[in-house]
């Protein structure tokens, strides 16, 4: 079975190869600036993966992307001189990761990219990496699974979020893509949930009346799905991550449910409009 793409790129992380490097950004968030290198029509550029793009906190960082680095270098943050001018503009990280959506498969941006040669392959590893959610063409959600799992989706209209001012990206789990055998079901779940820690710390989402990674768990079984529910951390601070079970009850990480009243859009969206304000009240912000 081949390895998962968010496994590699996990791998790659400066982090997990050098003990105690340092970063050259403090956070990153949906409305904070990068510089990434373009083509002469402003597009920016695809990596030699297929499946990642470039970022940079800093313009001179952009070189340690184009020069073979030493391990020496990147323990000590030694950044070589540029020996010509590389093509970059400014681009805010969410607007970024949404405009380069694909409607097939999850891709990635790499903050302060490294190019590094070990037992001769050349990695690009980095400081820290995002996800782009797919565009779902069927459903014209964002989405950070395939789509066969989306289509109960179907349901949310986008018009009524754009009404609303909800801001969500979704990430489906049902039993479509899950083994018979309770050990391989057992352990696919248990990736899953490592995938979806992975997924919701690195997802920018835009700051709107209320800001959401819904987690749709229908495992027709509530111990599974209450194994699933869990405080995930957020890449933005105005965000959570709310899940619906598969008796459609709307539950927070703490597993309090969330009341609401199906009979339209509306009386679902305000109840968690509602829930996500006074989770995020300035006494509560102050005291965490």
């Amino acid at each position: 079975m081949a390895t998962q793409a968010w496994k590699i790129e996990r791998d790659l992380l400066l982090s997990n190869r050098i003990k105690n490097y340092s970063n050259h950004f403090v956070s990153l968030g949906y409305y904070d600036l990068v510089y990434v290198e373009v083509d002469e029509e402003d597009n920016p550029l695809i990596n030699s993966d297929g499946r990642s793009f470039s970022a940079f906190t800093s313009k001179e960082l952009a070189w340690r992307s184009k020069t073979n680095q030493e391990l020496e270098d990147i323990i000590s943050n030694k950044i070589p001189l540029a020996t010509k001018s590389i093509n970059l503009k400014s681009f805010m990280i969410g607007d970024l990761a949404f405009s380069l959506s694909s409607n097939t498969d999850i891709r990635f941006i790499k903050i302060n990219p490294i190019l590094f040669t070990e037992q001769e392959k050349t990695l690009l590893l980095h400081e820290e990496v995002l996800i782009i959610p797919i565009k779902d063409e069927l459903t014209s959600k964002h989405i950070l699974t395939s789509a066969d799992e989306s289509m109960a989706l179907l349901a949310i209209k986008p018009n009524d979020e754009k009404r609303m001012g909800m801001e969500l990206v979704f990430y489906c789990l049902t039993t479509k893509n899950l083994p018979d055998d309770l050990e391989e079901r057992e352990r696919v779940l248990n990736e899953r949930i490592a995938e979806l820690s992975f997924y919701s710390s690195r997802v920018p989402i835009k700051k709107g009346s209320s800001s959401i990674l819904c987690v749709i768990v229908n495992l027709e079984n509530s111990m599974e799905e209450t194994a699933f529910i869990r405080n995930y951390k957020t890449m933005d601070k105005h965000s959570d991550v709310i899940f619906v079970t598969s008796d459609l009850k709307i539950k927070t990480g703490d597993l309090e449910v969330i009341p609401y009243n199906g009979e339209s859009i509306d009386t679902v969206f305000m109840p968690i409009i509602n829930w996500q304000n006074n989770h995020r009240s300035p006494m509560q912000s102050t005291m965490n």
